[in-house]
């Protein structure tokens, strides 16, 4: 997970394999679930905000580009679906 982590921080895209889609996403934030698992809210590139599951992403791979801005989009006070937020933007 610390490559996640590093992403998250240095506002680097992240590129997996999640229910047999190669994805790219922005990482907004990393935290824990009602049910305790550890979920990740993203921006799936020219797509919308998603939430992953940690332990369903596969091929993880940090790339050598950046995200410069904050999605307006993202709603950062009503995230419902993580209880305890780890790292965020």
């Amino acid at each position: 997970m610390n490559n996640l982590i590093e992403a998250l921080k240095g506002k680097q895209l992240i590129e997996f394999i999640y229910s047999g889609k190669k994805r790219t996403v922005e990482i907004y934030v990393i935290g824990i679930g009602v049910s305790g698992e550890v979920l990740v809210r993203a921006y799936e590139r020219f797509k919308e905000f998603k939430l992953f599951k940690y332990n369903k992403m596969s091929k993880i791979k940090v790339l050598n580009q950046r995200f410069y801005y904050n999605n307006p989009d993202y709603n950062k006070d009503g995230d419902k679906a993580i209880v305890e937020v780890l790292f965020s933007v």
